[in-house]
């Protein structure tokens, strides 16, 4: 008898894993994509990796068994849990170049069902010191970013921006400290071997590891925690949260980050939000972005950016945030005192999505359903008018989910005024 997977009831050696191949796309992911890739062509004796099973788990099994899995995993404080949630996280990540329409059909319903828990888990844990290294804050983090992707999610998120840009703040200071506590001890850890020469080469070599692990993680935190912010801001477009951009002390923390980061993801993602700022945050944020010498700031990124690879792809867009960022401060008081545009109409920003090469694909929300608005000519799917998070295409469907666990996870939305709304994609 075959043995069976842990998240799926499908046989370990199936032609699944082996039609996980079919469309995927040049431009993989992540790097357990490009590792799945390169050994998909082994022989078929060889072990398949845990990651392709997950996808193969996610294409062809119960989309809201999945989705059940997902929230149970996420809702459990245990280690096997958060491990098995993160594993589960990997493969969705593998899947959006694989497999979009599922992809897309799985983050609308993790955006559906727990964004809730993951905006007050962040309420609750964001000003923990080693929060940075909580494996469930990373998957809340990973959660969130994704959602992004669904358009009314990132509305969600965009409300909650008041509230979520104090935590962000708060969270990426605590990785700092972090950071800085972790070089000290090595530095300590150093003086020592070299002052007692009595510390074996395997506990050297595992304490380096252990470091590595830990940086890896903290790097992970603050990217997502950056491209949350930054949506936040793209969306609401609010003076409300650009008030408390300048009050809660996120734009020093940002450039204080620019300032020490060799990270290039993590410089561009604080470019664009500095950006952003200066442009549409009005007289005191450009005040606060020129006493804290946001420019030289981004000349040190832009230098060690040329010493590492004159001709990176990423320098030409670095490059031309700096100079955006320069022509904004150069402008005269009182030019952004009301807001010039739109930037979903007119502006060429766009939010900063965990997939870019990917373009969202909506689906009716009901169990069962399969309707895709982009895929279906006609009227456009109605969204539920007390969350704003679920869609239908009928009211049969909406009637349908609403009996079937939806009168649960519905969340009103708070009444906020805002001075933008992000619009729906049109296909």
């Amino acid at each position: 008898m075959k043995k069976r997977s842990k998240y799926t009831g499908i046989p370990r050696s199936t032609d699944a894993d082996v039609e996980m191949q079919d469309g995927g796309s040049s431009s993989p992911a992540t790097s357990s994509q490009s590792a799945y890739q390169s050994t998909s062509s082994m022989p078929a004796t060889r072990l398949v990796s845990p990651t392709s099973k997950v996808v193969a788990a996610l294409r062809h099994g119960d989309l809201e068994a999945h989705i059940r899995n997902f929230g149970r995993h996420l809702r459990r404080p245990g280690a096997e849990d958060q491990s098995a949630l993160d594993q589960l996280l990997d493969g969705l990540d593998d899947l959006s170049s694989v497999d979009k329409f599922t992809y897309c059909r799985i983050v609308q319903r993790l955006a559906e069902t727990l964004l809730e828990h993951c905006l007050g888990y962040l309420c609750t844990d964001a000003g923990n010191p080693d929060v940075c290294l909580d494996l469930k804050m990373q998957s809340v983090l990973r959660i969130l970013w994704m959602s992004c992707l669904y358009t009314p999610s990132l509305q969600r998120i965009a409300q909650a921006g008041v509230d979520l840009i104090p935590m962000m703040n708060r969270l990426i200071l605590s990785c700092l400290r972090t950071s800085e506590n972790l070089r000290e001890n090595k530095a300590n850890s150093r003086h020592e071997q070299q002052r007692e020469r009595k510390i074996s080469r395997e506990s050297v070599s595992s304490a380096s590891e252990d470091l590595v692990l830990s940086s890896y993680s903290m790097s992970s935190v603050v990217v997502s925690a950056l491209a949350i912010s930054y949506n936040c801001l793209y969306a609401s477009w609010d003076r409300d949260v650009m008030v408390v951009c300048c009050q809660c002390g996120f734009i020093r923390t940002v450039v204080s980050l620019l300032s020490r980061t060799r990270n290039i993801i993590i410089g561009e993602t604080c470019l664009r939000i500095l950006d952003l700022m200066g442009e549409s945050g009005g007289n005191t944020c450009r005040t606060l972005l020129r006493e804290y010498q946001v420019m030289k700031e981004a000349s040190r990124l832009w230098h060690y950016m040329v010493r590492r690879d004159l001709i990176a792809k990423s320098g030409f867009l670095v490059a031309g945030l700096i100079a955006q960022l320069g022509g904004n401060l150069r402008q005269g008081d009182g030019a952004h005192l009301e807001w010039t545009f739109n930037p979903g109409t007119n502006s060429k920003r766009t939010a900063v999505f965990r997939t870019p090469h990917l373009k969202m694909i909506r689906w009716c929300s009901s169990p069962g359903c399969g309707r895709s608005e982009e895929l279906k000519t006609g009227q456009k799917f109605r969204l539920c008018s007390r969350c704003r998070l679920s869609r239908y295409c009928n009211e049969d469907c909406q009637r349908f989910h609403w009996n079937r666990g939806h009168k649960v996870e519905c969340f009103p939305v708070l009444s906020r005024d805002h001075s933008f709304v992000v619009e729906e994609e049109h296909s």
